[in-house]
């Protein structure tokens, strides 16, 4: 299918982060280059490059996966940003 956008990586299951550092997370035997969204289901690619660029839509995963609506109050839910260039 020309044209077609792939979907986001995505690691089923909770993995432990075992290394991050130049750029890359290493978790659940892999090495994935640049950012990542990592929740008790999962670990996905996320485009955010900086904090700015975590917006509803780039954590539109977590919400879910908190029981939240995008758009909806966040009261309570834990975040935890890793990165040297924050």
């Amino acid at each position: 299918m020309t044209g077609a956008v792939p979907p986001p990586a995505f690691a089923p299951g909770s993995h432990p982060i075992a290394a991050y550092g130049h750029g890359a997370f290493a978790f659940g035997g892999m090495l994935h280059a640049g950012s990542i969204l990592a929740t008790p289901q999962g670990v996905r690619a996320i485009e955010a490059t900086t904090v700015d660029d975590l917006d509803p839509t780039a954590l539109a995963p977590l919400w879910h996966v908190a029981g939240y609506a995008l758009g909806a109050a966040t009261t309570g839910l834990s975040l935890i940003v890793i990165g040297v260039a924050l």
